[in-house]
C-alpha cells in the first residue's frame, strides 16, 4: 500500500517557459534571446530620444552658445590687444630715445613700419600740449597709408600726404585746422592720467567727410619731471570689430553684436550698420535688424549675464547676453543669438540615424545570434572569466581556451598581454619612483635671504628630465649671500636625470666658501668626464649674489648668461661673456668669472634653460627672449613669484595646444630693500 501527501507540490511559474526552451534548439532560442533585448533597447532608445530630445537640445544650445561667446570674446580681445601692443611698442621707442617728441617729422619712418607690421591697427597718432600732432593712418576700405604733420612749420594746420610704397611722401592731399587737444582720445588720456580706451568717436577727413567710427587706446607720455609731454594713441575701426564678429560666428544664421553701456551698437556680425548716414551712432533698439532690436529690448540695465528663449516671426532663437570679459574693463555687452532650427537639425538627424542604426543592429544581432549560439558562447564565457580575473590584478595564471583557432590565438595574445602589462607596471613604478626622487632633489622651498625675493620652477616634458636648479647658502654666518645654480643636461628622460643627480651631488660636495665659482665648475666637470667618459654633457651657470653689497658674480659652462633688469632705465644689462665649454666633455677646464656691481633695489635677475625661450607654438614660432623682456618690464613692480607666474602663464598661452618639447626651468631673484 503506497502512501500519499495531503498537500500537492507547488508549481514553478517559470517551468512552462523553461520547458519550451528545453524543447527548442539553441540555434533558434539563442538568436531569439539575443534579438529580443536588442529590440527592446532600440524601441526604448527611440522613445526616450523623443521624450528627452528637447531637453538635450536646450543643453546643447547652451553649450554651443557658451562656445560661441567665448570664441568671440577671445577674438575681440585679441583684436583690441593689437592697439595696446602698438601703443606699447611706440612708447618704448620714445622711452629709449629712438623717437624724439620734439622732432615729430622724424617719426614718419617708424610709424610707417609699425602700421605695415600690424595690419589690424588703423592708425598711430601723437599730439602734444602745444597742439602739434602727427599720424600715420590706414582708412578702412581705402588703399595705402596717409601721413599727417602739424607743427610750427605748418602754421597750426594739419597737412596730409599720401605715402608711397616704401614709406616716402607722395602728393599732398589736404591741409586744414586741427587741434589734437580737443580730440576724444587726447582728452580721455589726460583726464584718466593713465593708459585708457577712448569712447567711440568719428574720424573726420579734411573736407568734412566722416571716414568711419573708431576707438583708440591712448597713453599719456610724461617727462622725467612728471609733466605731460604728449599723448600717444592707436586706433581701430568699428567696421573691423564687425568684421571680426562675423568671422567668429558659429552658425550660418543668427547674430552676434556688441553694445556699450548706453545701448549703442559697437559692432555686429551681419550687415546691420552701427552708424547712421548722418554720422550718428545707432542704438541697438533702433537697428534695422529685427533680431537685434528684439534682443536689445530685453537687455537689463545692470548688464547681468542672462540666457533666454526668443521668438522672431515665429522662429525660436537661443539668446545669451553677458558683459564682454576684457582686461581693460570696457563696459561692453556681448549678445549671441543662435537659431534653434540649426541646433535641432543635428538632434533630428541623430534621431533618424538612431532608427537606422537600431534596425541594422537588430538584423545583425539576429544573424550573429545564429552563429554565436553554436560556437561563441562557450569560449566567450571562458575569456570573460579570464579577463575578469586579470581585472582583479591576477596576471600570473595563464589563459587556456579551446575551440576555434581564433580563440586559441586570442588566449595566447592575452597571455602575452599579461606579461607585457607586468613589465609595463614594473617600468611605470620605476619611473614614478625616479620622478619622486628627482623632484625631491630640487629645492622644496625658496631660501630666505634678507634683501632678496627668490622664485624657482621646473617643468619636465617627460616623467624625468635633465634640468636642474639649486640654492646654495654658503654658511650660517653669511645670511646675505646666496649661490644660484642652474643646469641643463643634453636630452631628457632617465639618462639626463641620472647626469643631473650626479652633477648636483658633486656640486654640493665641492661648494666651499674659499673656492671660486670657476673652481666649483672645474671640480664638477672633472668628475663628470670621469663618470661619463665624455659621452654626456651639460651646461651650468653659477651666480653668487651678495644682497648687502648688491653685486653678482657669475661663472658659466656653456650656459646662457642671466637676464638682468635695471629698474632705473627699464633696460637689460649684459654681463661679460665668460662662458666656457659645457661640463663633461674635456678634462682640466678652467672657468672665468664675471662681476656686476652697484645693482639698485628692484633689480631682477632671471636665469633659465633654453627650453623656456626656445618653446614653439603650433605655428612653429619660438617664444623668444623679447617676450620675456616685455613680461619682466611690465610686471617689474610686482613680487618675483608673481613675475615668474606671469611668465609661465604667458608661455602657456603662447604655446597653445603645442606639446612641450623640452624641460623648462627658470629661477628669478629680485633685489629689494633690506629689513
Amino acid at each position: 500500500m503506497h502512501g500519499h501527501s495531503d498537500h500537492p507540490e507547488k508549481s514553478d511559474p517559470s517551468a512552462p517557459l523553461m520547458g519550451i526552451l528545453n524543447s527548442v534548439s539553441v540555434k533558434y532560442s539563442g538568436p531569439a534571446l539575443l534579438l529580443l533585448p536588442v529590440l527592446f533597447v532600440v524601441l526604448a532608445f527611440a522613445v526616450l530620444t523623443q521624450w528627452h530630445g528637447r531637453r538635450m537640445a536646450q543643453n546643447l544650445a547652451g553649450q554651443i552658445v557658451d562656445q560661441a561667446a567665448h570664441r568671440i570674446e577671445a577674438v575681440i580681445n585679441h583684436y583690441l590687444q593689437h592697439a595696446v601692443f602698438v601703443t606699447d611698442q611706440v612708447a618704448e621707442q620714445i622711452a629709449a630715445g629712438e623717437l624724439d617728441p620734439s622732432a615729430l617729422r622724424d617719426w614718419r619712418p617708424a610709424l610707417y613700419r609699425q602700421l605695415r607690421i600690424d595690419g589690424e591697427v588703423n592708425s598711430v597718432t601723437y599730439g602734444n600740449p602745444r597742439g602739434d600732432a602727427t599720424w600715420m593712418i590706414r582708412y578702412p576700405g581705402e588703399e595705402g597709408l596717409e601721413y599727417a604733420i602739424s607743427d610750427a612749420k605748418t602754421n597750426g594746420k594739419i597737412v596730409e600726404h599720401r605715402v608711397g610704397p616704401r614709406g616716402e611722401l607722395a602728393e599732398e592731399l589736404d591741409a586744414y585746422d586741427y587741434d589734437p587737444r580737443v580730440r576724444p582720445w587726447y582728452v580721455a588720456a589726460v583726464e584718466s592720467n593713465r593708459p585708457t580706451w577712448s569712447p567711440p568717436y568719428a574720424w573726420v577727413r579734411g573736407d568734412g567727410r566722416q571716414a568711419t567710427l573708431g576707438i583708440a587706446f591712448a597713453r599719456p607720455i610724461v617727462g622725467a619731471d612728471g609733466e605731460l609731454v604728449g599723448v600717444l594713441d592707436s586706433d581701430i575701426s568699428l567696421k573691423d570689430v564687425s568684421r571680426f564678429l562675423n568671422d567668429a560666428r558659429v552658425f550660418d544664421s543668427g547674430e552676434a553684436f556688441l553694445v556699450d553701456r548706453d545701448g549703442q551698437l559697437i559692432g555686429t556680425s551681419s550687415t546691420s550698420p552701427v552708424i547712421d548716414e548722418d554720422g550718428s551712432r545707432v542704438m541697438a533698439t533702433s537697428s534695422p535688424s529685427e533680431l537685434i532690436r528684439e534682443v536689445a529690448e530685453g537687455i537689463t540695465a545692470d548688464l547681468r549675464p542672462q540666457r533666454t528663449q526668443l521668438s522672431v516671426d515665429g522662429e525660436p532663437f537661443v539668446v545669451d547676453v553677458r558683459p564682454l570679459r576684457n582686461p581693460w574693463d570696457l563696459p561692453w555687452t556681448l549678445a549671441v543669438v543662435v537659431p534653434d532650427s540649426e541646433i535641432m537639425a543635428g538632434v533630428n538627424s541623430l534621431q533618424t540615424q538612431g532608427w537606422i542604426v537600431g534596425g541594422v543592429v537588430s538584423w545583425l544581432t539576429l544573424c550573429l545570434g545564429v552563429f554565436a549560439a553554436w560556437s561563441i558562447v562557450g569560449p566567450v564565457t571562458q575569456l570573460a572569466a579570464a579577463v575578469k580575473t586579470m581585472g582583479k590584478g591576477n596576471l600570473d595564471d595563464p589563459v587556456r581556451v579551446g575551440g576555434h583557432l581564433e580563440f586559441v590565438q586570442l588566449s595566447d595574445e592575452l597571455n602575452q598581454m599579461c606579461a607585457a602589462l607586468k613589465d609595463r607596471m614594473r617600468l611605470r613604478n620605476s619611473l614614478a619612483l625616479a620622478m619622486e626622487i628627482q623632484q625631491k632633489l630640487l629645492p622644496q622651498d625658496e631660501p630666505s635671504v634678507n634683501g632678496l625675493e627668490i622664485a624657482g620652477h621646473s617643468t619636465y616634458c617627460d616623467e624625468t628630465g635633465g634640468d636642474y636648479y639649486d640654492f646654495l647658502e654658503l654658511s650660517p654666518t653669511s645670511p646675505d649671500e646666496l649661490v644660484v645654480a642652474v643646469g641643463d643636461v643634453m636630452g631628457h628622460g632617465i639618462a639626463a636625470a641620472l647626469v643631473m643627480a650626479t652633477a648636483r651631488g658633486i656640486l654640493r660636495s665641492h661648494a666651499r666658501e674659499d673656492d671660486s665659482l670657476g673652481e666649483w665648475l672645474t671640480a664638477v666637470n672633472d668628475l663628470l668626464v670621469e663618470d661619463t667618459a665624455g659621452e654626456r654633457f651639460m651646461t651650468m651657470v653659477l651666480l653668487f649674489i651678495d644682497a648687502q653689497k648688491r653685486r653678482v658674480r657669475m661663472a658659466s659652462a656653456g650656459h646662457d648668461s642671466p637676464i638682468i633688469f635695471d629698474p632705473r632705465t627699464e633696460s637689460f644689462l649684459e654681463m661679460e661673456d665668460v662662458s666656457g665649454v659645457p661640463l663633461g666633455l674635456f678634462e682640466e677646464q678652467e672657468f672665468a668669472e664675471a662681476n656686476q656691481e652697484d645693482l639698485p633695489p628692484g633689480t631682477i635677475i632671471l636665469v633659465g634653460t633654453d627650453g623656456l625661450w626656445e618653446s614653439h607654438n603650433e605655428a612653429d614660432e619660438q617664444y623668444g627672449k623679447e617676450r620675456l623682456f616685455s613680461i619682466i618690464r611690465t610686471h617689474a613692480d610686482r613680487p618675483v613669484k608673481e613675475i615668474s607666474q606671469a611668465i609661465r602663464d604667458d608661455l602657456y598661452q603662447f604655446r597653445g595646444d603645442a606639446k612641450q618639447a623640452d624641460d623648462i626651468t627658470l629661477v628669478m631673484v629680485k633685489l629689494v630693500d633690506r629689513s
